[in-house]
């Protein structure tokens, strides 16, 4: 279907697709994990004459990450520094992502690095990307080192950060901390939700302390409830 679209637009005089088409063609083909036809495509529109954008190099970058296709994912940076493409947020974001997820934990640094060289400053999705990989692979210690860092930095926490550094000490089995941060949260003014309850719920349960699990349990109850009260009000 998006195939036949494509015919018609370029059948139509007064419809030609633009960068925002080939944008739409990568990302649907690339977030399905189909890399020929994302490639197949790219270069289609290098042939019609459409440029890439650097929303188009991120979207790749993401893809042949997502597929474990380091060495492409590499090759497109490189060719956004030849080209001049100044790599953006969402860029070096995406590739820590990708190697904290691969638990490639040298190649998450160079890129973590290497972005506050160039002068980039990285934000609470950064972090908590750091985090993820740093307690997947057991790291505590740097997870210590990232919650200090933030702690005296002007970086935006919200819920998803808390969330995951919340995460992290509970697989630590740090329960002391995690209920530190789940109180560092409510007076930052982050509304703990589902997930940062139910990730407590279940390190409590863990370790056998029933009665905090169960107390967390009712304030997750009274949280929801005084919500739809609001909602219910608006």
């Amino acid at each position: 279907k998006m195939e036949n679209s494509l015919t018609d637009m370029i059948e139509n005089e007064n419809c030609q697709p633009d960068v925002f088409t080939l944008n739409s063609l990568i990302g649907s083909y690339g977030n399905g994990g189909k890399i020929d036809e994302m490639e197949k495509w790219y270069d289609e529109f290098q042939l019609m004459g459409i440029k890439p954008d650097i929303k188009t190099f991120n979207m790749m970058i993401k893809s042949y990450g997502k597929a474990g296709i380091y060495d492409k994912m590499k090759t497109v940076m490189d060719f956004m520094e030849r080209r001049f493409f100044t790599p953006t947020i969402v860029t070096y974001n995406t590739v820590v992502e990708v190697y904290g997820k691969a638990g490639e934990i040298e190649k998450m640094d160079k890129h973590f690095k290497k972005m506050k060289h160039i002068g980039m400053k990285p934000n609470s999705v950064t972090y908590c990307s750091l985090v993820s990989a740093y307690s997947k692979a057991g790291l505590i210690d740097k997870v210590d080192s990232i919650l200090r860092h933030v702690e005296n930095s002007d970086v935006v926490l919200d819920t998803p950060f808390f969330n995951c550094i919340i995460s992290a000490y509970a697989q630590a089995g740090d329960l002391k901390k995690m209920g530190e941060l789940f109180l560092a949260m409510k007076e930052r003014k982050c509304r703990p939700n589902n997930t940062t309850f139910a990730c407590m719920i279940q390190a409590y349960n863990t370790q056998g302390m029933t009665e905090d699990a169960k107390k967390l349990e009712d304030m997750m109850i009274t949280a929801k409830d005084s919500l739809d009260t609001k909602l219910i009000g608006c």
